[in-house]
C-alpha cells in the first residue's frame, strides 16, 4: 500500500502465481486456477485493507483508450464476473467508498487523486495508449469533470505510476510489419523516448509517461522504476512469453485507489 498524507487507501500489488487475480469468466483464458479461487484471492487481497470486493470496480481493458466516469451504479462490476464490465482504460469517480482497480502486466498502471482525495482516477496505458496521448487526455477529462467542483488543476494532482517494463527489456522492431514499432514510429513524443542498446531500439516508457504528464501540467509524478520483467514478485507478460511461449500461465498485477 502507498503512504499518503490524506489517509487514502491505495497501492499496487506484488503477488503472482497461486495468488493470481484472473481466471476464465472474469478476465480471460487462464488455465489451472478456477473462477471461484480467483474471486477468493481478490476478496482476500482487498480485505487486508478493509475493502469489500463488492465495493470495487474493474475495467475490461482493451487498449482502445475509452475514459469512464464511474458512480454507485457500477459498484462491484467486474469483481466477480465479466458481465456488464465497463470497457475502458481509464476510470474516474468522486463516489465515496468506491475502489477503482486497474490491471496491468508490463504496461503502465497509474493511480491519481485530487488534493482533497474526493476525486480519484486509475489509468492503464500500453504503447498504444502512450503514443495516442491517452495519459494527457485522461488528466484533461479528470480536471474538466471534477476540478471546478473540488478546486484543483492538473498541477495539484497527486500521481503514482506502478512498476512497468524497463527500457532494457522493451526492444522493438522498427520494420513496417511490426505493429508496436509502427505505433512508435508514428509518434513524435515516443521517438524522443527511444534508446538504442547494442544497435537495437528500445522504448523508455518511464521517460515517455513523465513527458506526457509534464505536457498537461502535472508536477513531480511518483514513478516506480521497478522492472516487471526482472522482479520475481511481479508478473511480466514478456518474461513469461520468453520463458514459456504463448502457452504460459497468465496473471496480472493490479493498482487500486479508494475514493474518500
Amino acid at each position: 500500500m502507498l503512504d499518503n498524507p490524506k489517509g487514502l487507501v491505495m497501492g499496487f500489488s506484488a503477488l503472482k502465481g497461486t495468488d493470481c487475480f484472473v481466471a476464465p469468466g472474469i478476465s480471460g483464458c487462464y488455465g489451472g486456477i478456477s473462477h471461484e479461487q480467483v474471486v477468493k484471492n481478490r476478496a482476500n487481497y482487498f480485505s487486508q485493507f478493509g475493502i469489500s470486493l463488492d465495493d470495487t470496480v474493474w475495467m475490461h481493458q482493451d487498449h482502445e483508450n475509452h475514459r469512464l466516469t464511474i458512480d454507485d451504479s457500477h459498484r462491484g462490476q467486474g469483481a466477480r464476473t465479466r458481465d456488464n464490465v465497463p470497457r475502458g482504460d481509464m476510470m474516474m469517480t468522486d463516489t465515496s467508498g468506491l475502489t477503482l482497480v486497474v490491471r496491468k502486466a508490463d504496461c503502465l498502471g497509474m493511480v491519481v487523486h485530487s488534493p482533497c482525495g474526493r476525486a480519484v482516477m486509475v489509468i492503464h496505458a500500453g504503447t498504444k495508449g502512450l503514443v495516442s496521448n491517452h495519459v494527457q487526455l485522461s488528466v484533461g477529462s479528470f480536471v474538466y469533470t471534477y476540478g471546478k467542483k473540488y478546486g484543483f488543476t492538473a498541477s495539484d494532482l497527486v500521481v503514482y505510476v506502478g512498476p512497468f517494463l524497463a527500457t532494457k527489456n522493451y526492444e522493438f522492431n522498427p520494420n513496417a510489419d511490426d505493429k508496436v514499432g509502427q505505433q512508435i514510429l508514428n509518434s513524435f513524443y515516443a521517438w524522443e523516448s527511444v534508446e538504442e542498446i547494442d544497435g537495437i531500439p528500445h522504448l523508455n516508457m518511464g521517460r515517455l509517461v513523465m513527458k506526457q504528464f509534464g505536457l498537461v501540467g502535472v508536477r513531480s509524478p511518483h514513478v516506480s522504476f521497478v522492472d516487471t520483467y526482472a522482479d520475481n514478485t511481479l508478473w511480466s507478460y514478456r518474461q513469461a512469453l520468453h520463458e514459456k511461449g504463448s502457452g504460459a500461465h497468465r496473471d496480472d498485477n493490479i493498482g487500486f485507489i479508494q475514493c474518500m
